[in-house]
């Protein structure tokens, strides 16, 4: 057994964070799922239309979904690292509530901003129905907060070993650029969104949507019955639950974050259809 963890960890840093792990896991087999069900795609999407008919659901479930494996492998790249990074340092059940506040907020902010600029006739009625997939608005957003923390330290970044240095807390909008350009599909607007989150959270001006009041995530890992469930379903030779009572006093204070890696785009879909949508906005 401790023959198989080394070589593994040859491959892989063990051990792995729990939550950063596991929505990738569930990533890769809600892609596989969709392969033969492809309704999941259109089921799990979100559009302003979709969201105003009382399909809420949807505000969990469109950043779990990709519409191809390129779509889904890009995004894998890019956000499990500063996913994990943030994980080990801020705790596994407050990343957890987090991401599902990101994909609640960042739905919200695309079905207002959508419906704002079809009231003043910018866009069409079309446009309420297209759809968001993907979760590089999550990528976005972590990468951005990795960029925050190493601009302390760091306040320059060299670009692949060029003399050429940028300052590093513009690099997610240099990785937005060159998204938009390399895929003009890409939800430029809902990315923008992103890294304006990604700002928020570093400030701690959002913490507060993750962090239920009078110590709660802590009371609930303390319940016997959590740290058993933890402990009994994830080794800790291969998984690491980062405890909230390890972190809470210095969570959105640390610095010591690597840098980051650089971002592919996100996708969008018609309800009408199966084809991917040409429409710019998130």
């Amino acid at each position: 057994m401790n023959q198989l963890l080394t070589e593994i960890s040859t491959f892989v840093s063990l051990p792995l964070p729990v939550i950063s792990t596991g929505v990738t896991c569930f990533m890769i087999l809600t892609y596989i799922s969709s392969i033969f069900s492809p309704n999941i795609i259109s089921n799990w999407s979100l559009s302003p239309n979709s969201l105003l008919s009382g399909n809420t659901t949807s505000l969990t479930t469109f950043p779990l979904i990709h519409v191809n494996f390129l779509h889904l492998l890009s995004n894998i790249i890019v956000l499990y690292h500063p996913l994990s990074q943030f994980e080990n340092s801020h705790g596994s059940l407050h990343t957890a509530l987090l991401l599902n506040t990101l994909g609640a907020i960042t739905g919200i902010a695309f079905t207002i901003i959508s419906l704002i600029l079809n009231y003043i006739g910018i866009e069409s009625d079309d446009s309420l129905n297209v759809s968001i997939l993907g979760s590089s608005g999550w990528a976005f957003t972590f990468l951005t907060i990795n960029c925050c923390y190493n601009s302390i330290n760091n306040p320059y970044t060299t670009i692949y070993n060029t003399h050429y240095n940028v300052p590093t807390i513009f690099l997610p909008l240099i990785y937005l650029i060159i998204s938009f350009i390399l895929v003009p599909s890409s939800s430029f607007l809902g990315h923008f969104v992103s890294i304006i989150l990604g700002v928020l959270i570093f400030k701690n001006y959002i913490a507060f949507l993750a962090i239920p009041p009078f110590n709660l995530l802590g009371k609930i890992e303390n319940l016997n019955i959590f740290k058993y469930s933890i402990e009994s379903i994830f080794p800790i030779e291969l998984f690491k639950w980062t405890w909230e009572n390890d972190v809470k006093e210095i969570r959105y204070q640390l610095t010591d974050f690597n840098n980051p890696n650089p971002i592919l785009p996100t996708h969008n879909e018609q309800n009408s259809g199966e084809k991917l949508g040409t429409n710019k906005n998130l």
